[in-house]
């Protein structure tokens, strides 16, 4: 295992040598995980708050707030959830 300067883990090598590197944002938060099957992307609002992440396969989940910061909607690539 190896961690950058803020002891966040960036990369993992397992015992059949497949190996999982993670980068993060300045702000700190995940932004990619890196591994055999690909890139999983990860974006955020101005506010920080997650607003999509992108999987390898074409496959998504992105989130929408409120003007509060509420998450209020929750989209796949299939459906879309309305919270109440």
């Amino acid at each position: 295992m190896a961690y950058n300067n803020l002891n966040q883990q960036i990369r993992i090598t397992y015992a059949d040598n497949t190996e999982v590197t993670s980068t993060y944002t300045v702000t700190g938060q995940k932004d990619s995980i890196t591994q055999n099957q690909g890139t999983t992307t990860y974006q955020y609002d101005q506010q920080n708050r997650l607003t999509k992440i992108d999987y390898p396969t074409g496959n998504f989940i992105a989130y929408k707030y409120d003007k509060n910061g509420n998450r209020i909607q929750l989209q796949t690539s299939n459906q879309t959830v309305d919270y109440t």
